[in-house]
């Protein structure tokens, strides 16, 4: 996970290993080059669709 900003090590659980991915789907996101045009898709896992982003649901029902 070196290559997303996240040392080895850097978590004590799966969960918090998850957590970790989470925040950096969230600021993908949120980054003000996602709604900008240049960014074309991306790849959400259920997790990332069943939870919040910037405190909003991330799928729209």
């Amino acid at each position: 996970m070196n290559g997303y900003g996240i040392e080895e090590g850097a978590w004590s659980s799966e969960e918090e290993m998850f957590g970790l991915i989470h925040d950096m789907r969230e600021r993908i996101i949120t980054a003000p080059s996602f709604g900008s045009g240049k960014v074309i898709g991306a790849i959400l896992f259920e997790r990332t669709m069943d939870g919040q982003v910037a405190g909003k649901p991330t799928r729209r029902r």
